[in-house]
Order: C-alpha cells, then structure tokens, then sequence
C-alpha cells in the first residue's frame, strides 16, 4: 500500500513527460528480456563524440537462479556507448540537434530502452526534444513495467522452514558407505518423506549440476552423469528423469537458506541402490540412508 501511494503522489508531482518513468530504483531484471535504462549523456572534451551511460537488465544471459525467481540473470553497470561526431561541437545540445537534422539515425537508442527520469528532467529543463531518439523498438516513454515476461511475474516459491522433524529422530546420509556432511541445511522430515539438499548428494555421486529454465522461463536445476539426465524444479511437483515426468510422494522444495531439497527417492534413478534402516540408540531414534553411486 505504501509503495502504491508513493506511485501515486511522484505521477502527481511529475511533470507530463517525466511522469511515465520508473520510479527510481524500481529497475528488475525481467525473465525472457532483456532492456537498457538510459543515465546520463555528456559531450567528449574534444567536441567529437556524446558519451551515453546505460546499466543493461538481462533476464537471458548470466547465471541463472534455480529458484526462478525475478532475482535471476545479470546485470551489467555503467556501459559507455559512444555517437562519433563529424567535426567538433561546442556543447552537447548543440551536436545533438545537428544529428536530428543530419543523421539521426545515430541517435536511436538500443531496443528496449528505458529513458531514466533525470535524463528525462535534463531534457526538460534544456527545452530539448528527442525526436530522434524514439523509434519501432524503443517507444517513446517506455518503463520496465511495459516488458512482458511470456509467463509473466513469477512469485517467490514457499520456503521450508522450522521443519526438522521429529526431535527425538536423527537422519543421517550416506554416500557409499562415507557419511555425507550437511552445511547450511540437513536433511528434512516432511510431506511423508525425507527431503534431502540436492546438489550436495548429486555432487558425491559424481553428477554436474546446472542451471536452465523451462519454455515457461522458470528456474531449473539440471544433474547430468553420462547418459543420464535430472531436472527438479521448486515451481514443479514432478521431476523429469531422462526426458519423462516422475512424480514422488513429496514435491522438489526450498529451505529457508534457499538450497534445493528433493525427496530421497529421487536418488533411486540417479544410483544404483538406496536403503534405509532405523537404528535405536538409547530413547532417540536414528535413521540412516544408505546411497550407492
């Protein structure tokens, strides 16, 4: 309600060209798009080139996050893009209308180009008007909000949390034999299974772990060995095992440190044999999972 009020009063306060830009601050890497948020303009020394400044919001390239979540893909500060100049200019307004009349093909802005609010309040004040600046792939007042993710805003998945199990129960892993040690979270009782952190086990059964996303552009984890291949995902309640969908007891989930936990059977497809024993050692139970590469 705050951040809506706010909205409200800066689109009052505004003037009519400054009011379609985004708040400041407000940029997000968007899935599926990539765009540029235009900040500032200068005039080289020498009066032979305009300096542009953009910080470049991709939601296709970099590391992208498992958890599909808005925070995924890269974003680069600070890109200098420069308009070579004929002969030198005494100010940067003054070789900025030059180009209009002369070539202003230069000063189209990259596709998808969000124009930021104090470039649009400097053009203001100078009685600027940037008609060559707006074109097919880059409209005139274009914010963020206007890139479309094709599946659209992707919310945060649930986290587990506080879910430790049974106090009096203990799980302990194994991985051929060698017992697997847990950093930040450990194994979970929960939806009637045992949800185990992924890629530390994929890891000691010799599997690579990457990072995709789906036509949806939702996160996906990826464990690949040889010929086999594992996608889990914390927006799927299935698993797809070498091309086929498998459904388990207990969905892929999130902990509350954001690590992948999926449920122990999965492991039955990506080893070759995993068991299970309760051992009771004085008024505490243990359970130990026994995994073989």
């Amino acid at each position: 309600m705050r951040r809506i009020l706010l909205l409200v009063l800066m689109l009052m306060l505004l003037p009519a060209q400054g009011a379609l830009a985004d708040i400041p601050g407000d940029y997000r890497v968007i899935p599926g798009q990539t765009y540029r948020v235009l900040l500032g303009e200068r005039l080289s020394s020498d009066g032979l080139t305009i300096h542009r400044i953009y910080d470049e919001y991709s939601g296709l390239s970099g590391r992208l996050d498992y958890k599909g979540s808005l925070s995924y893909g890269k974003i680069r500060w600070n890109i200098q893009e420069d308009i070579s100049l004929p002969k030198p200019f005494g100010s940067l307004e003054e070789a900025k209308k030059w180009l209009q009349g002369s070539d202003p093909a230069k000063l189209r802005l990259p596709p998808n180009t969000v124009v930021s609010e104090e470039v649009l309040n400097e053009w203001s004040r100078s009685g600027y008007q940037a008609t060559g600046e707006y074109w097919e792939f880059c409209p005139k007042g274009l914010v963020s909000r206007d890139l479309k993710a094709d599946y659209g805003v992707i919310p945060k998945p649930y986290l587990l949390e506080g879910l430790t199990g049974p106090e009096d129960l203990k799980i302990n892993v194994l991985v051929d034999n060698k017992p697997v040690v847990f950093r930040q979270d450990k194994p979970y009782a929960a939806d009637g299974s045992v949800l185990v952190p992924a890629a530390v086990i994929a890891e000691k059964l010799g599997y690579k772990t990457g990072y995709a996303v789906d036509g949806n552009n939702i996160g996906v984890v990826t464990f690949e060995k040889g010929p086999r291949k594992v996608e889990v995902s914390v927006w799927w309640d299935f698993a797809v095992i070498n091309g086929y969908k498998t459904r388990f007891e207990a969905p892929t989930r999130l902990s509350i440190n954001e690590r992948v936990l999926v449920p122990v059977d999965l492991f039955a497809f990506m080893s070759s044999e995993v068991n299970w024993r309760f051992d009771q050692v004085h008024s505490s139970s243990s359970m130990v999972i026994s995994i073989r590469s």
